[in-house]
C-alpha cells in the first residue's frame, strides 16, 4: 500500500510541500479524506455543548480544515504553474467538492447559531484587531 504524501506530516526544512513524492492521482483522495477531516471538525464544534465562546467557536472554525487548505493550495498552485490534461481533469473533480465543503459549512444552522450567539455576547473592545477582523 502506498502512502499518500499529501495525507501525512510535513517534515521537510521549513515545512514545504515533498513535492517530488506527490504523483497527480495523490490529490483527488487527500482531498476527499480533507473535507472529511474538515467536516469532523466543524461537527465537533456544532456538538459542543459548551456556552459558544470566541474561543470555543469563532478560533475553532478558523482552525478546521487547515489540511484541506495546504492540500488544494498546492493543487491549484500546481494548476496555475504546470497544468496539463490530467490536473485540468482532477480540478474539474476536485473544485465542485471544495464548492459543497464550503456551502456546507456557510449554510450550517447550528454553526450559524453558535457563531450569533458568540458574536451578541463578545464585548468587541476586549477583542483583539485580529480577533475582531476574524
Amino acid at each position: 500500500m502506498h502512502m499518500n504524501p499529501l495525507l501525512e506530516n510535513i517534515d521537510t526544512p521549513f515545512e514545504t510541500p515533498p513535492f517530488e513524492q506527490i504523483k497527480q492521482e495523490h490529490f483527488l483522495p487527500a482531498v476527499k479524506s480533507a473535507i472529511a477531516a474538515g467536516k469532523a471538525e466543524v461537527q465537533q464544534i456544532t456538538d459542543n455543548a459548551e456556552t459558544p465562546t470566541f474561543e470555543n467557536t469563532i478560533e475553532a472554525l478558523e482552525a478546521s480544515g487547515q489540511q484541506l487548505d495546504l492540500i488544494s493550495s498546492i493543487f491549484f498552485n500546481l494548476n496555475s504553474a504546470e497544468t496539463n490534461d490530467e490536473i485540468q481533469k482532477i480540478a474539474h473533480d476536485i473544485s465542485p467538492l471544495l464548492s459543497e465543503y464550503a456551502n456546507d459549512i456557510m449554510l450550517d444552522e447550528q454553526l450559524f447559531a453558535r457563531i450569533q450567539n458568540v458574536y451578541q455576547k463578545v464585548d468587541q473592545q476586549a477583542l483583539t484587531a485580529e480577533q475582531y477582523t476574524l
